[in-house]
């Protein structure tokens, strides 16, 4: 119960872009532009490794499952936001690869992903049903993310604070920790390509890689890592559309479709539509 009277806080208000009302129509058009290029590019990749013949090995199914995620984790916030932007606020509601690499050992990193995930929903769902909220109910965020929320908690968020940060390095640094070392393994392995071709080949497909990992958990980072208040509501909003919605936009090209055998099952898909 609420302390000194106060009123028992059932339901959130989004604010969401309202700061920007000039470029309401802009930031709607946008946004849905993106949301329909992540539905298409991701759906695509899911639909050619599925069904073609050619992209059975196991980092097509990796990216098959990325692109299920983005589209998971896009669908679940973009339409939300269209929502909040048009009602101005809304209610919240190696060469061994192939061996090292087998059926098993995919399922098996496949299946941790996705449960991990929903572990580290259940665990921030228990933590913030345990706090209590009796004085505003507007989060100035487009979606119900962990900061915004706890920011107008009327009860004690120290425990919450620290349950999010050590939940952030465990699977937010230890990732990319992870990620940056098998990249380093990748340096050194082109290094010795003996082919200039080859290596300049390469390094293009690592940097791209790179790129858009440090920009995916560089941002998660500066929002989850850095200490609680650092971040203003408008820098969070920001760095949390790179995250939610420029990586997941920008994964289907840099990931699948440069790729030489997607764009050949690609092809063969649609002239078979077409025939």
């Amino acid at each position: 119960m609420c302390e000194n009277n106060g009123t028992s806080v059932t339901e959130f208000f989004l604010l969401g872009f309202n700061s920007y009302q000039k470029t309401k129509i802009i930031l709607l058009i946008v946004f849905l532009l993106i949301y329909i290029s992540i539905l298409t590019g991701n759906l695509l990749i899911i639909l050619l490794v599925t069904t073609s013949l050619h992209l059975k090995d196991p980092m097509y199914i990796f990216l098959k499952h990325l692109a299920l995620a983005d589209v998971l984790v896009t669908s679940n916030i973009i339409p939300n936001m269209l929502r909040t932007i048009i009602n101005d606020g809304t209610i919240c509601h190696p060469l061994r690869y192939i061996s090292v690499m087998n059926p098993k050992v995919c399922s098996y990193f496949i299946f941790w992903s996705w449960a991990t995930g929903f572990i580290l929903l259940q665990i921030e769902f228990i933590s913030l049903s345990n706090l209590k909220f009796c004085g505003s109910n507007i989060i100035d965020h487009f979606f119900c993310d962990f900061a915004p929320v706890v920011s107008i908690a009327s009860s004690d968020t120290n425990n919450a604070q620290w349950e999010d940060f050590v939940l952030s390095v465990l699977f937010i640094i230890v990732p990319f920790t992870l990620v940056v070392i098998s990249y380093i393994c990748i340096v050194i392995t082109i290094l010795k390509i003996s082919t200039t071709d080859g290596r300049k080949k390469a390094f293009s497909t690592c940097s791209s890689h790179l790129a858009i990992l440090g920009l995916y958990y560089g941002t998660m980072i500066t929002i989850y890592i850095l200490p609680f208040g650092q971040n203003t509501s408008h820098e969070i909003k920001l760095k949390s559309l790179i995250y939610t919605i420029l990586t997941p936009f920008l994964n289907p090209i840099l990931y699948s479709m440069r790729n030489k055998e997607i764009r050949r099952s690609c092809n063969q898909l649609f002239c078979k539509k077409l025939h």
